[in-house]
């Protein structure tokens, strides 16, 4: 199940209170930033924010932040390399194609195929049926890859 995003501003407000609350200082500039980055999806912000509170680093700036990212993508790596593995080539081409370009509004549109090197308008709308039917892609708006980490660690697999 998929929560609708909380507004920027109440959530960064949310976090930074969270964490003043426990003695920490959080500039409002970091909580806009956990957000932004995390594309406001709550799950996500919170896993963060937890990995971010345990440190102790009094700094919490954007490069402690973005450390945190890149410690948390291998985690799962595990099950990312076993979608690799499950996935047909087509499938596996599709989910990193969506992943660069983050969102896609219209992906049977020849522009994006030949762009990705996807082939045929059919496969492709085959193919997504499959993923979206295995939890894999979301349409909202424009179809995208639903894990937003799983997203990220194949931007870095191209």
């Amino acid at each position: 199940m998929e929560l609708k995003r909380i507004d920027r501003e109440r959530y960064s407000s949310f976090i930074k209170r969270h964490f003043a609350g426990n003695n920490i200082l959080l500039e409002e500039e970091q909580a806009n930033y956990i957000y932004d980055i995390n594309k406001g999806i709550t799950c996500i912000i919170q896993y963060l924010c937890n990995k971010l509170y345990s440190t102790n680093l009094k700094n919490k700036n954007n490069g402690v932040i973005d450390n945190l990212l890149n410690e948390i993508l291998p985690e799962n790596e595990i099950a990312y390399y076993n979608y690799r593995a499950l996935l047909t080539k087509l499938n596996y081409d599709i989910l990193k194609a969506v992943a660069s370009e983050e969102q896609v509004e219209k992906p049977f549109a020849q522009a994006f195929l030949r762009k990705y090197e996807l082939g045929s308008a059919s496969s492709v709308k085959s193919a997504i049926k499959n993923l979206e039917s295995k939890g894999l892609l979301v349409n909202n708006n424009g179809w995208r890859v639903a894990d937003w980490y799983f997203s990220l660690w194949l931007k870095k697999q191209m």
